[in-house]
């Protein structure tokens, strides 16, 4: 090796102290892994170390997410080297330099094809002007002949007069879209693509090429590694694209906080899938309710408070996002939207679902529902434009909507009437209330269809007789007493007397008509005659329970163990009791 040559050269001077081993870094292929060896070659440079000023300069006036951003790019600008212009390689745009043959200080640099057609008399097309043909072309001028330089250009060139040349330097077009609203890229460009395009943009026009940045993070693996196929951890796009769909990698990915990378994570795909259907399951639910009625602007006169809280988020909801998308905020508006469509479904849907079986009472419910639906889609639409507008077309099958898609849609309008901070705040309150005594529901064994005698609720602040109302309806007890205390807690009474047995087995027994029902492809709207074959323990327990479940099934006559035949006939079994189901369509 080298380093032998060197030691028995300096032994055989007699200037040789020791020799010791130093371990050391060394570049290495990232293909091949083997040792990388340099050498030098002529290169060619744009002068670009004098900019460094005028970059800092264009960068105050530039708007860029996230903040920490603009301070790379100033570090960047303010130690501004003389940049490559060229590279020894075969492919590429081929680097329009002629020098004379006699002389290397004597060059020509052409400007446009029509220059070359004019310096040389010939055309040329998009073949011609390519390596190897352009390298037999020779300009004579002035009794002098010069040939093309044999390098290519340095691919960050183009992508540095990208800015421009993508408007075909037409004067107009430039006069318009120049310079660009938004650029987008990579944390690793603010000193690669974001720095060249203001280095071409200020020798070209003396003035900056983007108004805004928008600066996204890596996708590493799983243990925070980037991807390499060396390493063999590279999860590619197209294994999530044929897994869960291109929408869902959107989604995804979109959602990546501004400047900052992110571990990859398989079961953060998954959850964004499981959104998807959520979002798409609250359209078929709407498209449920439109079989009785179209849904039409909404009277708020008649507003009940659950009402009031879904349009109030929803309003709230529309205002931070286009304040977030103003601002360039992008990945910040993906929970937002997401936040709304799931409390859509979550909260409100769970609320009215008794509501919206009656007809006095759907309306409101259906016009509710899609308004919120239709504001969530179109702001939905900036993120994933394939699903929306699969869902826009769903609805457009219904005729209750006419635009031919949702990207034709305008962006929806905000209404401060109905927003209610307070309301969103205190419905947040009785959430949490909920969420606890639903808890606490688990740890007793008890499903949320056997109703309970009271609720002890302490919390920290009073919470309004309507919102107790849903609260007592989402825990399904009967009773709610409240204390006041710094932390919230919510205790149950587990005691199940005979009447909220009854009620209990009453709930079930609604809930198993109401499927069979469905199974029989009855609407909601249609009457039935019921009939339960039942145990005495049943019909006991039952016997002041059946107009509740004569309300809940839609049924115009109920009977108990009648031995007449009917058509629908299905058995089910609650709580190691055998029913069977049976009713006729009046």
């Amino acid at each position: 090796t080298d380093d032998n040559r060197f030691i028995e050269y300096f032994k055989r001077k007699g200037n040789l102290i020791a020799t010791t081993e130093v371990e050391h870094d060394y570049p290495h292929s990232w293909r091949s892994h083997k040792p990388v060896i340099f050498r030098a070659t002529e290169q060619w440079f744009l002068k670009t170390s004098n900019l460094s000023s005028l970059l800092l300069k264009f960068n105050k006036e530039v708007y860029w997410v996230p903040k920490k951003s603009r301070e790379s790019y100033d570090n960047w600008a303010e130690n501004l080297k003389d940049n490559s212009a060229v590279r020894q390689r075969f492919w590429g745009c081929p680097v329009p330099i002629w020098v004379n043959e006699n002389d290397e200080n004597d060059f020509i640099v052409i400007g446009s094809v029509q220059e070359l057609e004019k310096l040389t008399g010939k055309k040329f097309d998009d073949l011609s002007l390519h390596k190897p043909l352009i390298d037999n072309i020779v300009i004579e001028k002035n009794e002098k002949k010069y040939k093309r330089i044999s390098d290519v250009s340095d691919v960050w060139i183009d992508s540095g007069t990208a800015s421009w040349n993508c408007l075909d330097n037409n004067m107009k077009l430039l006069k318009e879209f120049f310079p660009a609203d938004l650029v987008l890229e990579a944390t690793e460009q603010t000193r690669l693509w974001f720095s060249l395009l203001q280095i071409c943009s200020s020798i070209m026009f003396n003035k900056s090429c983007y108004k805004n940045v928008y600066v996204h993070g890596m996708i590493l693996d799983y243990q925070g590694t980037k991807m390499s196929k060396s390493l063999g951890n590279i999860i590619s796009p197209y294994e999530v694209v044929d897994k869960f769909s291109s929408e869902i990698f959107r989604y995804y990915i979109c959602g990546i906080t501004a400047g900052e990378n992110i571990n990859f994570n398989w079961e953060d795909i998954k959850q964004k899938q499981r959104n998807l259907l959520i979002l798409m399951n609250i359209g078929n639910y709407l498209k449920e309710l439109i079989r009785y009625e179209q849904p039409v602007n909404i009277d708020l006169r008649k507003l009940d408070i659950e009402e009031k809280y879904i349009l109030s988020r929803a309003n709230s909801a529309l205002k931070k996002v286009t304040e977030l998308f103003d601002a360039y905020y992008l990945d910040k508006t993906i929970p937002e939207i997401e936040r709304l469509f799931l409390d859509l479904s979550r909260v409100y849907i769970k609320i009215i679902r008794d509501k919206a079986n009656y007809e006095n009472t759907r309306k409101i419910v259906l016009n509710a529902i899609f308004d919120v639906y239709i504001k969530s889609l179109k702001m939905f639409s900036c993120i994933c434009p394939l699903v929306s507008d699969y869902l826009w077309q769903k609805l457009r099958e219904n005729n209750i909507v006419k635009e031919e898609s949702i990207h034709l849609t305008d962006w929806p309008k905000f209404d401060k009437k109905l927003v209610d901070k307070n309301l969103e705040k205190e419905f947040e309150s009785a959430l949490e209330i909920i969420e606890k005594g639903l808890a606490e529901r688990d740890k007793l064994g008890i499903g949320l269809k056997w109703p309970l005698g009271t609720a002890f609720v302490n919390a920290n602040e009073k919470i309004s007789k309507e919102l107790i109302k849903i609260i007592k309806n989402q825990l399904n007890v009967k009773n709610i007493e409240f204390g006041i205390a710094k932390e919230l807690s919510v205790k149950l009474d587990s005691k199940i007397n005979k009447e909220l047995e009854g009620e209990g087995y009453a709930r079930e027994i609604s809930r198993k008509v109401q499927a069979s029902r469905k199974k029989a492809g009855f609407l909601k709207t249609d009457k039935i005659k019921l009939n339960l074959l039942l145990d005495n323990k049943l019909v006991n327990l039952l016997e002041s329970f059946k107009d509740f479940i004569k309300d809940r099934t839609n049924s115009k006559e109920i009977l108990i163990n009648d031995d007449k035949d009917y058509k629908h006939k299905f058995k089910e079994r609650i709580r190691n009791n055998n029913i069977q189901i049976m009713f006729d369509k009046i």
